[in-house]
């Protein structure tokens, strides 16, 4: 109840004298006015009052650990660094006060693994400190954990501690940790390479924001629902929510960097691929400028899913600057691409499934099989494409050009297959033409070409084939 806590909090801040009890009042007061309302002039200007009044040192740290967590959660990852360097962090309250946005900060920047360790400590400083007032619930510390690990690439760890915790949230109603529990397990389901479970988590998150107001979180929520139908093929839907992600207003800045790809899946799932491959390259330059590495590799790597050129390097360098094996496989993974390497692609099928990035490895493996197949090596090719069977099985009916003619004897051009999976889905020539910007007899031409590639006469039999080869029964 983000308006009556502002009247209630305002009312007790003229009353409050002690250096303590204002600092305490102005670090929930900023946070109610920053995350619940999404008055960040208001929250920085209650801040400003307060420390004018302020004498004591630890009363000056709360609020600055408060500045540092809007800094954060507003996607300025090193101003948030700077900030926190400043606080004396001796006492429990105070290091659970900067763990926040600090935590944040080295998951944005891909170091991971110190973000995971960090925001367990809190989480049982924080336990101790008791029933202590004006400081985050200890739920804020597992969902900075979450966060992290799903930036690791610690895929398949995130998700079933997530669902654990959104139980507890759930059963316990709790409704700030449903949403910012259940948008990390979007997130992570996309990731997963599993869409629909992005969307059911999706749809669970928007109707608790529908109920609480909490709008901060609408966009990223709507863009993890972009990406989940554009992988899916749904090009309608996917539009949809890239409209709802475009026209907001209210989101957090920390994830910021990913909502492109919402707009990005609605062009590929569409057909467009030249103007997704320039959005998703000119989102992650403004990503790294902002040190949001893992988010820019995501970008990056996506490009080069749909045939950008030149990106590989840009990744490589990104993964050299964080200790996430999520962005490593991504630069393992383009680089193999731009070689056309049966073995570097397996390689990368490999870690990707390690981490539990299964539609990702499922498209390394169809790329290795395509690859074995112009070396000859039918054999081989034949073991990838089971492989790619196997993880596309486990990816909820997901579908996209890298995979479209996977298992086939003849392979499909890269041109083919985008056409393959369009024509699938039920686009007449025309409309794919112009998305392509080809004529009408361009996509007759090299459907005809599929079919004699697949042994099929139309449409419905090539979508057929195509759901046998996902291994999508």
């Amino acid at each position: 109840s983000f308006d009556e806590a502002e009247r209630t909090l305002a009312a007790a801040s003229g009353l409050a004298g002690d250096d303590e009890l204002v600092a305490r009042l102005t670090t929930v007061r900023r946070r109610n006015l920053f995350r619940g309302l999404r008055r960040e002039a208001e929250a920085t200007a209650v801040a400003e009052q307060a420390l004018a009044r302020l004498r004591a040192r630890t009363a000056v740290d709360e609020v600055r650990a408060g500045e540092a967590e809007v800094l954060a959660i507003s996607g300025l990852p090193q101003q948030a660094f700077t900030v926190v360097a400043t606080i004396d962090a001796t006492t429990p309250r105070l290091r659970v006060l900067a763990a926040i946005p600090r935590a944040i900060a080295l998951a944005m920047t891909g170091q991971t693994s110190e973000a995971i360790a960090l925001s367990e400590q809190a989480f049982e400083e924080h336990l101790a400190l008791g029933e202590d007032l004006g400081i985050a619930a200890p739920g804020t510390h597992l969902v900075n954990q979450q966060f992290a690990m799903s930036q690791a690439g610690r895929l398949d760890e995130a998700d079933a501690k997530g669902r654990q915790w959104f139980e507890v949230a759930a059963r316990s109603r709790i409704p700030l940790g449903v949403m910012w529990i259940g948008l990390h397990l979007a997130r992570c389901a996309v990731l997963r390479g599993q869409p629909r479970s992005a969307l059911e988590w999706a749809r669970r998150v928007r109707s608790a924001i529908d109920t609480s107001g909490l709008e901060g979180l609408r966009p990223a929520t709507d863009a993890a629902a972009a990406m989940a139908h554009g992988v899916l093929g749904d090009a309608e839907s996917s539009a949809r929510c890239a409209d709802q992600v475009d026209d907001a207003t209210t989101g957090f800045g920390y994830l910021a960097p990913e909502l492109p790809l919402a707009r990005a899946w609605a062009l590929i799932a569409a057909g467009q691929y030249d103007p997704a491959r320039r959005l998703l390259v000119e989102a992650a330059e403004s990503a790294e400028q902002l040190a949001h590495l893992p988010a820019a590799a995501w970008l990056l790597h996506d490009a080069a899913r749909i045939g950008a050129a030149d990106v590989a390097g840009r990744i490589e360098s990104i993964a050299s600057r964080c200790d996430s094996e999520l962005v490593a496989a991504r630069a393992a993974h383009a680089a193999a691409l731009s070689a056309v390497d049966t073995w570097q692609l397996a390689a990368a099928g490999e870690r990707f499934a390690k981490i539990g990035a299964r539609l990702l490895a499922a498209e390394a493996f169809a790329a290795a099989a395509d690859a074995s197949r112009r070396d000859r090596e039918q054999r081989r090719a034949a073991a990838l494409d089971q492989r790619a069977g196997e993880l596309v099985a486990q990816c909820e009916g997901a579908i996209t050009a890298s995979l479209a003619g996977a298992g086939t004897v003849v392979p499909l051009t890269e041109r083919e297959r985008e056409i393959a999976v369009l024509a699938a889905a039920g686009q007449s020539s025309r409309a794919i033409a112009e998305g392509l910007f080809l004529s009408v007899r361009t996509i007759d031409n090299h459907l005809g070409r599929v079919y004699d590639k697949l042994g099929v006469s139309n449409r419905a039999e090539l979508a057929s084939v195509l759901d046998r080869t996902r291994g999508d029964r």
